[in-house]
């Protein structure tokens, strides 16, 4: 079945309406540092996100949100993603007996379900979470039930077939390029897996977490820390060292992604607890230099995802 697929920045100062606290320098792994920010200014790439609640739909953009394009005008689109190799979008679709995956092109074209409801476990009809494999031959998909009781993940082949149990207590998040799957756990620590369940290592930042996703080079965690009511974003390694606050705000902090070659984190602030009224943020991985790069209150730009 699957065929494969603003406003103007604020400038590079900081963000004026905000106190922020800068937790800097990221330990490094032996003695190999994992990332040393040079200079601050645009970027390269290009990003999708999605608008929840108000002009609903999906955008791509460049990544400072100079050349905004509507790509989707639909209600009820959730976590698009570029494929790995950024020739199709993906993203979930929310309302009433109709979730799905889909896929489509980057303008939107060639639209196709990918996975639907009644190809889902019994009970478990509510797609939380996905991500592709490096070379997009399978997906990872975390099921739950509609009050989130039971969640359990998966991994299919890409046409939604062939589904084979991964983890029956963990919902998975990002799928490296080394090949290695992360998941959360009771919203509490991260599990890291090969895509049969082997070679666990279990990661606890000793918070609340959520959104998580691993950096191009697999050796950090940018995610979602705190309570659902007010939380910020902070990246941890793989093997549990250098826990950093990237942002300490009075906002809701959520969905992190990563710049592809890991030194950037583009993220979506929120101002109230109905995750309502979202803009893009942009900080080195450091968490200097952080952008305002939208501020639309029309728009409430969410998850974005952000290709070379």
């Amino acid at each position: 079945m699957l065929s494969f697929v603003v406003c103007r920045p604020r400038g590079e100062r900081p963000l004026p309406r905000y106190l922020v606290t800068v937790a800097i320098a990221l330990a490094a792994f032996g003695s190999a540092a994992i990332y040393t920010p040079v200079a601050a200014g645009p970027t390269g790439g290009t990003l999708t996100f999605s608008d929840v609640f108000l002009k609903q739909g999906i955008y791509t953009s460049d990544a400072n949100l100079l050349n905004r394009h509507r790509v989707l005008d639909s209600s009820h689109p959730f976590r698009p993603q570029w494929l790995p190799d950024g020739s199709k979008i993906s993203f979930l679709m929310h309302f009433k007996d109709k979730e799905r995956l889909e896929i489509m092109d980057p303008d939107g074209s060639n639209r196709q379900i990918l996975v639907s409801r009644p190809e889902l476990p019994a009970r478990l009809k509510f797609i939380k979470r996905y991500t592709w494999s490096p070379d997009a031959t399978r997906l990872a998909l975390c099921l739950t039930t509609k009050n989130y009781t039971v969640t359990k993940s998966y991994i299919v082949d890409a046409d939604g077939s062939s589904r084979a149990l991964l983890s029956d207590n963990s919902c998975v998040a990002s799928w490296s390029a080394e090949d290695r799957i992360l998941a959360a756990r009771d919203s509490r620590v991260f599990i890291l897996m090969d895509p049969d369940g082997g070679n666990r290592a279990r990661i606890d930042p000793g918070m609340r977490v959520a959104d998580p996703e691993l950096s191009p080079a697999g050796t950090l965690i940018a995610f979602m820390c705190g309570k659902l009511v007010h939380a910020d974003i902070c990246t941890i390694g793989v093997d549990g060292s250098a826990l950093s606050h990237l942002t300490r705000s009075r906002r809701i902090d959520w969905s992190p992604s990563w710049s592809p070659d890991g030194s950037r984190i583009i993220w979506a602030p929120t101002t109230n607890s109905k995750y309502q009224s979202a803009d893009l943020m942009r900080t080195w991985s450091d968490g200097t230099h952080k952008v305002r790069l939208t501020d639309t209150p029309h728009i409430d730009e969410y998850e974005p995802d952000w290709k070379a």
